[in-house]
């Protein structure tokens, strides 16, 4: 075979390669093995054991990402440089070839490639959707100012607040945790299944094809990766959370709920991941019997602004319906919106690759017409300090947050940020932040004392600390 062309310390590591990647099981096609292995001669093995490492743009080692790609489809790196490889017209029809011979020409890998190869042929096209997605990402680098709207004389948004996702950092949930979690379905009793399926008024067999679709497994690090990305996508992080808890709590319910969310929800398979995380979280209790004080203060903050996140998704929403008038809130124009504005109110992370939507060409056109500026302009007007408050102090008073007596740590620790809702020397509540019953016992907050609660978590902040800011009367 061709092994024997080798030497045989490069023979010990592809050998060493092959038994880990399963090749042989995964790639029963003979020739298509040959064809590897005589690549891999002049192809630095190390590179497929470095996670982080980018592969080299070398129209030689097409076979070898194509291969690679088919065996390992979690691996996110070999897709990526196929597709910044098929941007070049003298390697698409090659690169779309193997792909397809060695995925099979209905397979969801190959169908992408296709879609992305006729892209690139109608990119002088202005409406195709490769020509939109470079529209997109041209207008997300321009420079833009924060111009905010509101009727409060003291407060504003606290921008650095808005843009804090763009640095938060993913858990490592490698495709391990995926798998585990459909081989426990695949192996509930048949009454569990047949349970889940009345429940959920679709069987359980419906839902084992997602294990493999690589749009959800490319989300998550690569195989037995001991290592994390550092910049993951919005979509990624939610679902590395989602699987976390899952596997963390062995919940196969709410593992369930997930698939189904991604299999039926309507804007898409991804759109499923943020529907199953909000839904995960709503009406969540802070238990401050399970938490310490110090971790239950920033559980508190980390509640808010989770919360404010979800609104500012809403918010998107608003743009597209109340700014621009539209009729609905297509998924595509979301996305387009998103991946203009994202990065400026926290919705995407910095130097996010953002994935290419393929229907990109049915986008708004008056959507497109619009700038950056024009856009952020728009999210401002429906997302001001008084949506923020109106979001956050109802949820001081639902439940989330319990208001008792001061033995009640959820009051300390609200009294460790705003110690004057004492009057100074005595221990009356002051009524302006704290509302009473008829006793003279603290029932709930009040506005006020939100909006001081949202200054001291950094939400919100005076107008004398912003750089620039508009208020219309």
């Amino acid at each position: 075979m061709a092994l024997k062309d080798y030497l045989e310390e490069q023979r010990k590591i592809v050998i060493n390669w092959m038994k880990d990647v399963r090749l042989v099981e995964k790639c029963q096609n003979v020739d298509g093995i040959k064809y590897l292995l005589h690549s891999f001669k002049a192809f630095d093995l190390s590179l497929l054991k470095q996670s982080t490492k980018s592969l080299p743009l070398m129209p030689n080692f097409i076979g070898v990402y194509v291969i690679n790609l088919a065996i390992n489809p979690q691996d996110q790196r070999f897709k990526n440089v196929l597709e910044a490889m098929i941007a070049d017209n003298q390697y698409r029809l090659s690169i779309v070839n193997a792909i397809s011979y060695f995925c099979g020409e209905s397979n969801e890998i190959t169908q992408h490639f296709i879609q992305l190869a006729i892209g690139y042929d109608n990119m002088n096209k202005p409406d195709s959707f490769l020509a939109v997605h470079q529209e997109m990402l041209k207008k997300q680098q321009d420079l833009v100012r924060h111009n905010q709207i509101t009727l409060e004389k003291e407060l504003c948004l606290n921008i650095a607040a808005i843009q804090e996702y763009a640095t938060s950092k993913p858990i490592h949930v490698p495709v391990n945790v995926w798998n585990r979690l459909f081989e426990q379905l695949k192996a509930l009793p048949e009454d569990d299944k047949q349970k889940l399926a009345e429940i959920l008024q679709l069987p359980v067999v419906k839902l084992l094809p997602l294990q493999n679709t690589s749009v959800i497994t490319e989300l998550l690090d690569p195989l037995d990766s001991l290592k994390m990305r550092d910049r993951v996508s919005i979509y990624s992080l939610k679902l590395r959370e989602i699987l976390n808890k899952c596997s963390q709590n062995n919940d196969m319910g709410q593992f369930v709920q997930l698939l189904v969310n991604i299999q039926t929800c309507t804007t898409g398979k991804l759109n499923g991941i943020i529907h199953s995380y909000i839904f995960m979280n709503q009406g969540r209790e802070l238990d401050e019997r399970v938490i310490g004080k110090d971790a239950f203060k920033q559980e508190i903050v980390h509640f808010f602004k989770e919360e404010l996140r979800r609104l500012r998704e809403i918010t998107l929403t608003d743009v597209l319906r109340k700014g621009l008038r539209f009729d609905q809130a297509d998924p595509h124009d979301l996305h387009y919106l998103r991946g203009v504005i994202g990065g400026e109110i926290g919705l995407t992370q910095k130097d996010e690759i953002l994935q290419i939507d393929m229907n990109s060409s049915g986008v708004n056109k008056i959507l497109r017409s619009q700038t950056k500026q024009q856009l952020l302009d728009l999210f401002y007007q429906y997302y001001k300090v008084e949506d923020v408050v109106s979001r956050i102090h109802p949820l001081l008073n639902n439940g989330s947050i319990q208001i008792s007596g001061s033995q009640n740590l959820t009051m300390s620790i609200l009294n460790d940020y705003l110690q004057d809702t004492f009057d100074d020397g005595s221990e009356t509540y002051r009524s302006e932040y704290v509302l009473l019953n008829d006793t003279g016992k603290p029932i709930g907050l009040m506005p006020a004392a939100a909006k001081k609660l949202l200054v001291l978590m950094g939400i919100l902040e005076e107008k004398k600390q912003l750089r620039y800011h508009q208020i219309f009367p």
